[in-house]
């Protein structure tokens, strides 16, 4: 699968711009490794989030991008 240079990642999970650093090894989480894939703009979160109140929101934002 081609994934360079796509203009938007979404994702819309708990916590997904956090990430760990171990002790050697480099800080990854998932909107750094799509960043790191060619991604031009990750929207991702910091915090834990509601289900129903995620999907309210993604649809919401998809909505007013189109």
């Amino acid at each position: 699968m081609d994934l360079e240079n796509i203009a938007l990642a979404t994702l819309s999970a708990c916590d997904t711009a956090v990430g760990d650093e171990p002790r050697g090894r480099e800080l990854i989480n998932p909107e750094e490794a799509f960043f790191r894939k060619g991604f031009r703009s990750v929207v991702a979160t910091l915090w834990s989030v509601d289900d129903p109140a995620s999907a309210d929101l993604m649809i919401a934002f998809y909505e007013h991008l189109s």
